[in-house]
């Protein structure tokens, strides 16, 4: 990613374009590893919002203990109590994420595109932010801590549907037994082989009909329509579908989430295991390894869910709360960016975001408490060695006389 900053820094005609616009606004995607475009703005002199599906607590200053908010990259039952060994495990975690975030994040982009600014740290830059606009909610993700300027809207994918059209809307009204969608992201169309030919087989066996999104020709176009391309929202908001396989990317499982439809997680990296496991945690779905698993275990995984009504009970209420709460995600995201740009978002801050690290963190504090004790043990130590000194001189005079 470093690369790509610096590539679009030394572009100065794009820079000279961003300053004619004179942009009251810039919005910026908050994920690890992207933190760095904040140099942009900062260079520019232009006021921003962060806006994505990572509630960064380390990076918006929010006090929080790690034995109650799991790590965002560990699998977890959100219905559990952390115990000891995951507690220190999910410290641990959070230290070296911490670490990663003040040390590893430099601002030497800074220093080399704009010397003439006031040197600061990453993390110092990302708190200058008129707001925080976070792709979670307290539904489907675990409770936690919020400060003013953070705002939970939901998944900004999730929305109202279209109409399908064909041949989507055929084979989807052809189906009487209802639909399984089957996508694994916008990026994975090529599936190993050997997965793609256990997931196949486990399709077959379904009494549904599989739309699924993949680079390969199905043997039998009526039971299994295989795309280049699915309009992955209108699928899963028809009646018709009953159950949605997925990698557990953010934004699908919050689309899923929004149109109440069970999910089987087939996670393949990074924030995927973490989606996963609050899913079926939750009682949304199933969550399985796709390589390890064998179409048999598949197939009696999606009956499962399928002939379950406890999953589609489940996801359909959390569905109607989700709606009830968060309406049209996209509209809440643009009300609050309005907002800021109307008010600002200075009123939201609290003194946290403001502070220096050290003090944020209580290191002044801890060092002032840490000189008092060793000033009182120094003093208890000299005290202590002139009374000893006292009282055996005085033994030794008495055994002299």
């Amino acid at each position: 990613m470093r690369g790509a900053f610096r590539q679009i820094l030394n572009d100065t005609a794009l820079m000279e374009r961003i300053r004619s616009l004179e942009p009251d606004l810039m919005i910026l995607f908050n994920m690890p590893g992207a933190r760095e475009f904040v140099v942009l703005p900062y260079v520019l002199g232009i006021k921003f919002v962060f806006l994505g599906p990572y509630h960064d607590l380390h990076g918006y200053r929010v006090p929080f203990v790690p034995s109650a908010s799991p790590f965002f990259l560990t699998p977890f039952d959100v219905n559990e109590e952390l115990d000891l060994g995951q507690r220190i495990k999910n410290t641990l975690q959070n230290v070296a994420l911490y670490l990663i975030n003040e040390f590893v994040l430099s601002a030497d982009l800074l220093s080399e595109f704009a010397p003439a600014k006031p040197w600061m740290s990453v993390p110092d830059m990302m708190l200058k932010a008129e707001l925080f606009l976070v792709e979670s909610d307290h539904i489907l993700d675990v409770t936690k801590p919020l400060l003013p300027n953070t705002k939970l809207i939901g998944g900004t994918a999730s929305s109202q549907a279209q109409p399908l059209r064909d041949p989507f809307k055929i084979f989807v009204e052809n189906s009487e037994n209802g639909v399984v969608v089957v996508s694994f992201g916008s990026s994975i169309v090529n599936l190993p082989q050997e997965v793609a030919d256990k997931l196949a087989s486990a399709f077959q066996r379904l009494n549904q009909t599989v739309v699924w999104r993949v680079n390969m020709t199905s043997s039998d176009p009526g039971k299994v329509m295989t795309s280049m391309w699915l309009p992955q929202n209108d699928l899963l908001a028809q009646a018709q579908t009953r159950l949605f396989v997925s990698h557990c990317g953010s934004s699908g499982q919050y689309e899923a989430l929004y149109h109440g439809v069970p999910l089987l997680c087939l996670p393949l990296c990074c924030d995927q295991y973490y989606n996963a496991y609050r899913s079926s945690s939750k009682g949304f779905g199933l969550t399985a390894d796709v390589f390890s698993t064998t179409d048999d275990q598949l197939y009696t995984i999606m009956a499962e869910i399928l002939n379950n009504a406890t999953y589609r009970d489940n996801i359909r209420r959390a569905s109607k709360l989700f709606r009830e709460l968060y309406k049209e995600p996209q509209a809440e995201a643009a009300f609050w960016i309005d907002h800021v740009m109307k008010y600002g978002g200075g009123y939201m801050r609290w003194a946290g975001q403001d502070i220096p690290q050290w003090q944020f963190l209580g290191l002044d504090v801890l060092a002032c408490a840490v000189g008092c004790v060793v000033v009182i043990v120094s003093v208890v130590r000299v005290v202590s060695r002139m009374c000893l000194g006292i009282s055996c001189r005085r033994e030794r005079k008495l055994k002299s006389e």
